[in-house]
């Protein structure tokens, strides 16, 4: 039987770059999660947090050709979907009040990045559990 460890998981995924973008998609979509995006500009991204619904998490890039995620981050926090960022700028890049956030580094170490996901999934479903 096939493990798809994010099955039944949704993703937003915000990112710029083709390759990066491609390269997440296909590698959360062969995990069994459904990925939103990806989205390549702020402005979409925020047209698209207006609506989401059930959506698990956000992995986002930090700077989308040229501007900052950090409007969209706040609008997502709001809403209560947990953040990650998947980023070539380093933590120093990001405000202080959202440091804490999790931050791969790109490329990113995939085994890593699920074992965040997974770990996500967990808390969301015992919070969720009655």
């Amino acid at each position: 039987m096939l493990h798809l460890p994010l099955k039944n998981q949704t993703y937003l995924l915000v990112e710029d770059e083709y390759y990066a973008a491609s390269d997440l998609v296909v590698w959360l979509e062969n995990l069994g999660a459904r990925v939103l995006g990806p989205i390549s500009h702020l402005e979409h991204g925020m047209e698209v947090c207006r609506g989401l619904q059930n959506v698990d998490a956000a992995i986002l890039d930090v700077n989308l050709q040229g501007q900052t995620v950090f409007p969209l981050v706040r609008e997502l926090l709001e809403m209560n979907v947990a953040v990650l960022f998947v980023s070539g700028h380093g933590r120093a890049f990001i405000p202080q009040r959202y440091r804490a956030l999790p931050h791969f580094d790109k490329p990113p170490n995939m085994k890593s990045l699920l074992d965040h996901l997974i770990k996500l999934a967990e808390a969301r479903a015992n919070d969720a559990a009655p």
